[in-house]
């Protein structure tokens, strides 16, 4: 193999992902090593490989001949072997002693050590502990594992390295459990976290050391300096965007500052990564090169007789991106950048500048050995795919340069000497890397950024030459003298550059959002691109693959038209509810958004927009608010600003909280359809029936709420809200309140039980919209034991997570987040029992 590093890579890769997928199939895993090993002996006993002194011939892309790569087949299967198995070492379930041990005692008094900076926000702070001991009964455990620690109203500013006592009880992570949303648990697994605590009092924390490391100390001392410097010379965006830029501290972001850079597809820019670095080196690259020009030309001949100035530059740049590395905060994604961009600086200084891909396979290697998990990093998948697309490019200009130019044997950058044509090769990768990325983006944030074709053409080169190098530079001057110098200029320059971001952003349909494609039709695209890339020239093959590549993108939500069915899904929306609910006629009805106890956080925006935007829901034609708490209203502001809605059913009450004033201003702002005057309406959907049957006008706001009856043939549900006793018993003398499927009143609360209620819905399906270990233990145990006394299954959305059901004339057909969740497979459990765990897990991947 003549460029070994690149089938190494992919061995190891391959590797790595057979272990993630073991976890889960191994049976189907091992009978798939057995079928390659089998195939293997086949091939070589008809067609064994070629010597591997055979010269090298018909060279692909990676440039190992065909011989060649079957010659090493035994050893990237040993490579493949070593990323299986190290993967399963390091993915691993938490040691007998880690921390989460501890979760759902009563409070446990924690000693561990703060192993990175922490983040600090205006209402709280977020500490990342390394456990080293737990005080139980007046004894002394050790422990270990990491666990993730907010804290409120405490004065107590932390640093790293400092060993903290305190007290608290601990809780498991825990994800809002529905389809389409960001699986929070699995990311805080990436990183060692199985454990959550929160305090809130003062002197509850006792610092009783530091043993951090003291190079560490006084750098992430320097970042403060900076922070400080920055705070006290900008306001706003601009301070909010240049720490995020200088030295990663992403606290003082906004959701409309994020909103904006996501919509005009530049959002990488607020990240510390490889572009950050990359534009650093060429920047620095490019000052020293023009300095060494300078040099008197006996001195830069003498120079010459040892090495070049382009190496001469690469070598300097690596101490002030290593610098800057550090100073940004060290985290996980700009290591890895960091590695990459070493990595390429020393394939120049060894004359390796121009294989890209080799630089790109080593950079995989070396990230993938330290951690092996960052295959899951969408960081990482967003690096690899743009250095991946930026080295496609460079490699399709050049051979188009060397068609239009044939008297051009070896093509090194002739085609760059002309301004215009760097130009052009610029404008190339940036559309190329914005193509190869947009997959990604689509498949983790239900986004088509397609404006990010042209505003990254402007806004890297912004950043790069100007946002960043001037931040920088003043940023190392505030902390030798604690003045942030040319503030005035850095603002001016902020404001410039936010401002260019928001007209980007404000460009019409610059906020496409898409369902997510999947994981089969993410595969199929990036197959598609190296078959596409393989034609090398336009015919009707290339045009074919153009066209399955943007079929796989659109596939998912396509298919999901022709589904009819009346659909209702319950939302996890925590302490409150939602409920969404898909008439044939695909007309769709939301019934209340959910809320959080803290009004800085948005449901909407965590929960029940991806969840829409992954079904291909852009437009509700029925926002139901059924009272105006904010457990009920908390994420409408949210779908009220990011999709239209036709028109809003509430009562005439007015809620108090900031959510709700939201709403009722977007109502009023855009001039939305709003009923108020429900008391006995009735509409008709297609086939289904809706029909108001509550919303009492004197009485408690819970007994006030809207309550809802939906009809489709001979199925009904019965929508209750927070109605309590007293409206309960007004029901009972409803014509028929008797229905199939009810949505428990109040969160199963001891004050809504009324078991005439009850026995009168007489439901087959109870389902509780409950938050995850809520403080109000909702639902009450009589609760419960009432549903089931009248012969319902009860759902949870706190256990069982979202729960769908599809209501046709063959019955209700139900399925749950929790039952669609792939199980990881104990290899304990013999094989009967992995085999049948194993069925299950295929099941759920073909039916969910």
């Amino acid at each position: 193999m003549s460029k070994p590093i690149i089938p190494i890579t992919i061995a190891y890769l391959v590797g790595l992902i057979f272990g993630s997928i073991f976890n889960y199939f191994p049976i189907t895993v091992i009978a798939a090593i057995i079928f390659f090993i089998i195939i293997e002996i086949i091939l070589h006993k008809y067609n064994p490989p070629v010597s591997p002194f055979t010269p090298f011939r018909d060279k692909s892309l990676t440039g190992f001949s065909k011989g060649g790569l079957r010659n090493h087949i035994p050893f990237l299967f040993l490579v493949f072997l070593f990323g299986l198995f190290y993967y399963q070492l390091l993915s691993a379930p938490p040691s007998y002693n880690d921390i989460s041990k501890y979760i759902d005692r009563e409070k446990t008094i924690i000693e561990g050590v703060v192993y990175q900076p922490p983040e600090e926000y205006e209402r709280k702070d977020i500490v990342y502990i390394k456990t080293q001991k737990v005080y139980i009964n007046d004894r002394v455990r050790q422990a270990a594992g990491r666990l993730r620690l907010s804290i409120y109203n405490n004065d107590i500013k932390l640093r790293y390295g400092d060993i903290i006592r305190f007290e608290a009880k601990l809780k498991k992570p825990r994800s809002f459990w529905n389809p389409g949303t960001f699986d929070y648990e699995a990311y805080l697994a990436r990183k060692g976290v199985y454990a959550l605590a929160s305090i809130g009092e003062k002197n509850q924390i006792e610092i009783i050391g530091n043993t951090g490391n003291m190079f560490f100390i006084r750098l992430f001392e320097m970042r403060d300096r900076i922070k400080k410097a920055v705070t006290n010379s900008l306001t706003g965006p601009p301070a909010a965007i240049l720490l995020a830029m200088i030295i990663g501290n992403t606290t003082g972001l906004t959701d409309e500052i994020r909103d904006t850079f996501m919509a005009s597809g530049t959002t990488h820019i607020l990240s510390i990564s490889g572009s950050h670095l990359g534009l650093i080196v060429v920047f620095i690259f490019l000052i020293t090169r023009f300095i060494i020009g300078l040099l008197p030309e006996k001195l830069l001949l003498r120079i010459t007789m040892y090495t070049t100035p382009t190496k001469i530059a690469a070598a300097i740049t690596i101490v002030p991106v290593i610098f800057y590395a550090l100073i940004s905060g060290a985290q996980t994604a700009t290591i890895r950048s960091l590695i990459m961009i070493l990595v390429y600086i020393l394939a120049v200084l060894v004359d390796r500048g121009n294989e890209i891909l080799n630089s790109l396979a080593l950079s995989a290697l070396i990230i993938l050995l330290i951690d092996p998990l960052s295959i899951h990093d969408i960081s990482f998948q967003l690096t690899m795919v743009s250095v991946l697309f930026i080295a496609l490019a460079i490699e399709l200009k050049r051979q188009w340069a060397k068609k239009d130019k044939p008297d051009i044997v070896e093509a090194k950058t002739d085609f760059t000497h002309s301004i215009s044509e760097k130009v052009f090769l610029y404008l190339f990768i940036t559309i190329a890397v914005s193509l190869g990325t947009a997959p990604i983006v689509a498949f983790y944030f239900r986004q088509v950024a397609w404006v990010g074709l042209f505003a990254n053409s402007i806004v890297v080169p912004f950043a790069g030459f100007l946002i960043v190098p001037l931040g920088l530079l003043s940023s190392i001057i505030s902390v030798l003298t604690g003045i942030f110098f040319f503030s005035g200029l850095n603002e001016f320059l902020l404001n410039l550059f936010y401002s260019l971001v928001k007209l980007f952003a404000q460009i019409p349909y610059a906020e496409i959002h898409i369902a997510s494609p999947g994981i089969f039709y993410l595969s199929l695209f990036y197959i598609l691109v190296f078959l596409l890339y393989r034609q090398r020239q336009m015919n009707y093959k290339a045009i074919f693959f153009i066209g399955l590549m943007l079929f796989s993108l659109i596939a998912r939500p396509l298919i999901s038209q022709f589904d009819r069915n009346f659909k209702v899904t319950f939302l996890d929306v925590g302490q409150g509810d939602s409920a969404v609910i898909e008439f044939p006629d695909r007309k769709i009805m939301i019934i209340d958004g959910g809320g959080i106890f803290s009004e800085t956080f948005d449901i909407g925006r965590a929960a029940l927009a991806p969840f829409l935007w992954d079904k291909g829901i852009h437009a509700i034609n029925y926002m139901v608010l059924t009272h105006p708490q904010l457990d009920h209203v908390g994420g409408f502001p949210y779908l009220l600003e990011k999709m239209k809605i036709k028109e809003v059913w509430e009562n005439s009450d007015e809620g108090e909280s900031i959510a709700y004033r939201r709403f009722d201003g977007l109502i009023k702002s855009k001039g939305i359809l709003r009923k108020t005057e429900l008391s006995d309406m009735k509409t008709d959907i297609r086939d289904v029936k809706v029909s108001v049957i509550g919303a009492r006008e004197r009485a408690s706001i819970n007994d006030r709420s809207i309550v809802l009856k939906i009809s489709n043939g001979d199925y009904s549900l019965l929508f209750a809200a927070d109605i309590e006793n007293k409206a309960q018993e007004a029901l009972l003398k409803h014509d028929s309140i008797k229905s199939n499927i009810i949505k428990v009143p109040h969160h199963g609360a001891k004050s809504s039980l009324n078991e005439d209620f009850i026995r009168a819905v007489s439901p087959e399906i109870a389902v509780v919209s409950v938050g995850y270990q809520n403080r109000y233990r909702h639902p009450s145990s009589e609760h419960i034991e009432g549903y089931e006394k009248v012969g319902a299954r009860i759902f949870r959305t706190d256990k069982d997570g979202a729960i769908i059901l599809k209501v046709n004339e063959r019955g209700i057909n139900i399925k749950t987040y929790k039952e669609a969740a792939l199980k990881r497979i104990n290899l304990s459990g013999g094989l009967w029992g992995i085999f049948s765990k194993e069925t299950e897990n295929i099941h759920k991947l073909i039916l969910f």
